[in-house]
């Protein structure tokens, strides 16, 4: 973590109490972030949608903590709290995005969990965390859509902005219009304009180079029957990098024994797939 500027947790469909899984990892993440703000090394995170949720069950010390609602394919726009123009991120929004942001269904929810304010307060963490805006789901449950820590660098949101940009699947109720587009580019800009704050950086090209996205092919799923339109795809039992042990550059942050890795990315196999009465199957 030494080498980047953020962490982003994407939403996704896993559950928090897998071992080695999603939420364990991101509990290592947290403590580190934690950590470097606490020693003034700025280290923004952010959560999207199952990220968001993640967010503050790390917060609440692993507690199971959500509630259950219903809120697929529901484009909606946001109820903001009377303070949340003091909020770190919605305080330098233009008037346009906020009005498109509280007028207009721009705001793609996708989410059979959500976080209450009760929630919160029933785990103990209401004070460490800012709520923007709420919203309601089909049913009229009120859940949170936004929110920030009063303390560190750590945002979230409960919706999909990116959806509005790069998912084309049908009946998915997803707002393409330019307002929506404008709406969730400044979310994009906002967070990134965070990781600048950070000083973190590769030794050299070849080492960052060897960590990219790039090195991995994204397969078009949207043909599949996918609710996304891209995946990447790998192989459980492939070792897609070659692991070095590093000097423990995190003791000094963190009372864990995680060694961060050097690795080189080896390219993926590529993976074909088949079609046989209207399913897919991998050759």
């Amino acid at each position: 973590m030494m080498k980047i500027n953020g962490v982003l947790f994407p939403g996704g469909a896993t559950w928090f109490n897998v071992t080695n899984g999603y939420s364990e990892a991101a509990e290592h993440i947290y403590a580190i972030a934690t950590e470097m703000n606490d020693h003034g090394d700025y280290f923004p995170l952010w959560g999207t949608c199952l990220g968001f949720e993640l967010l503050t069950y790390l917060s609440a010390n692993g507690r199971e903590h959500r509630a259950h609602c219903s809120s697929q394919k529901q484009p909606l726009p946001l109820d903001f709290k009377q303070n949340y123009l003091t909020s770190r991120m919605f305080s330098k929004a233009s008037n346009r995005v906020l009005d498109i942001l509280a007028t207009q269904p721009v705001t793609p929810n996708f989410h059979q969990f959500c976080v209450t304010e009760q929630n919160l307060t029933d785990y103990g963490i209401a004070d460490e965390w800012r709520v923007m805006s709420d919203n309601k789901d089909w049913d009229g449950f009120t859940f949170i859509s936004t929110l920030e820590h009063t303390k560190y660098p750590f945002y979230g949101i409960q919706f999909h902005p990116e959806k509005n940009m790069y998912e084309w699947i049908y009946n998915n109720n997803i707002s393409h219009t330019p307002e929506a587009i404008l709406a969730a580019q400044y979310f994009a800009q906002f967070f990134v304009d965070e990781t600048r704050r950070s000083s973190h950086a590769f030794a050299n090209h070849s080492d960052e180079n060897n960590h990219m996205i790039y090195n991995f092919e994204a397969t078009f799923t949207g043909m599949l029957g996918s609710s996304y339109e891209q995946c990447y795809l790998f192989h459980e039992d492939v070792d897609y990098v070659t692991v070095k042990d590093a000097p423990d550059i995190s003791v000094n942050l963190v009372k864990r024994s995680i060694k961060p890795r050097i690795g080189k990315i080896q390219k993926k196999p590529r993976r074909n797939f088949i079609r046989n009465k209207g399913k897919f199957y991998e050759k």
